[in-house]
């Protein structure tokens, strides 16, 4: 078993040819769109405006 300190395998190697396991699915069965829903970055507009609303505009 590797541990987290040893070398990783990369992705794509130095010959351009890909890993096998980056064909392989996350999910069995495979599915076609995954929805995340982040608050964070929903609330991330409304908080910008509200934190800059008194700025002045540069002239």
């Amino acid at each position: 078993m590797r541990g987290a300190l040893q070398e990783m395998e990369p992705l794509q190697r130095e010959n351009g040819i890909w890993h096998e396991i980056a064909f392989l699915p996350l999910t069995q069965p495979k599915v076609s769109s995954i929805n995340a829903y982040i608050p964070m970055l929903d609330e991330y507009e409304g908080n910008w405006v509200a934190w800059h609303r008194d700025h002045k505009a540069a002239e």
